[in-house]
């Protein structure tokens, strides 16, 4: 857990200026939060379940249509860890999997486009590329019959990307809330990792 939280702070830094750089310019503020859903590979959906998902960005206005988009996310997942150990049948050797999580943190960048913008409810897809830093950590593992234990910590960056689409509803000039689902795809030297961001939130334009 400490792990994580020292890579938060740098990334919660970048979101304030990335946020500074959104007000300064004719642009939306986002902020969101929701929940997640793991899809693959395998024994990612089969063996951890969803959590919470927490994000924020700025869009900078191009066109009435078009904008540019920097964002900062944070996706975690349960492991289910008796689901582990009865399909792998370990519990007839007394091993026990308590704990875990995967913590993904990524900071991306890509464009937003509005399908037909108006005061109330304005359709969007959205798409991005960037960094996701995977955290895996607290997941520990008994041993009944030695009485040993042994934590699993470990972490990784890789390059990813994301497709979704979106609902904008205004409720001032100014404010309003949205609602959106994403595709999401860690690109990894053996399977890739995928889940689907599922949010809410709220938009502040200027």
């Amino acid at each position: 857990m400490r792990r994580i939280f020292r890579y938060l702070f740098p990334t919660l830094l970048l979101a304030a200026v990335t946020l500074t750089s959104a007000q300064a310019q004719d642009g939306v503020i986002r902020f969101n939060s929701g929940s997640n859903l793991p899809s693959s590979p395998d024994g990612f959906s089969d063996y951890w379940h969803s959590g919470v998902a927490l994000g924020a960005g700025g869009v900078a206005t191009i066109t009435q249509n078009f904008g540019v988009v920097a964002g900062l996310d944070y996706n975690r997942f349960g492991l289910s860890g008796e689901k582990f150990v009865e399909d792998f049948g370990l519990d007839a050797f007394g091993v026990s999997v308590s704990g875990g999580s995967v913590n993904v943190l990524n900071m991306s960048g890509g464009l937003k486009a509005t399908l037909s913008p108006s005061n109330s409810v304005s359709p969007y897809v959205i798409s991005d590329i960037g960094a996701f830093l995977m955290i895996v950590s607290d997941i520990k593992v008994e041993d009944g019959r030695r009485q040993s234990v042994e934590e699993i910590d470990e972490s990784q960056t890789r390059f990813g990307a994301s497709l979704g689409a979106g609902l904008d509803l205004k409720m001032t000039p100014s404010h309003g809330v949205f609602v959106e689902a994403r595709y999401s795809r860690i690109f990894r030297s053996g399977d890739d990792l995928s889940f689907f961001p599922l949010r809410v939130g709220i938009f502040v334009s200027r």
